[in-house]
């Protein structure tokens, strides 16, 4: 469970979305994101859309999800965790082509990468995300 707020900022090329979240259950702790979304209709039957983003968590989360505690972490000389220190930024193309009145095609290519020093070691890197989507999408 997480309680939190977010902001949105509408301007003439795109909104800008920020996020704070607390964790109540789980690792208990502070998260939050910034994101810039732009797009629209560049043809009668396409929209092409885009997004860029960066995401913070504090220490908690880095010990919760990726299970380095600090003590392990030094005996065994793997990343050391430091107060607000995990940081991701990605960055998402997004296209919907209407194939009928009320269905599109849409695809996804979306790619997101941790951020800081600690953060290279091969052990983590398999954390860095690139996802490829398809589907197809019915409005009623």
């Amino acid at each position: 469970v997480e309680i939190g707020g977010f902001a949105k900022l509408r301007t003439p090329v795109g909104e800008i979305e920020t996020r704070l979240r607390k964790a109540e259950t789980g690792y208990d702790g502070w998260s939050g994101d910034l994101s810039f979304d732009t797009g629209g209709q560049v043809a009668p039957k396409l929209k092409l859309g885009g997004e860029m983003r960066v995401s913070w968590a504090d220490d908690r989360f880095s010990q919760e999800y990726f299970g380095l505690r600090r003590a392990a972490a030094r005996r065994e000389d793997l990343p050391r965790f430091q107060a607000d220190d995990y940081y991701s930024a990605g960055a998402e193309l997004d296209a919907a082509r209407e194939l009928a009145k009320g269905v599109a095609l849409v695809g996804v290519l979306s790619g997101d990468r941790i951020l800081g020093r600690e953060w290279r070691s091969p052990l983590l890197q398999t954390r860095n995300v690139m996802t490829a989507s398809v589907g197809f999408v019915r409005r009623f």
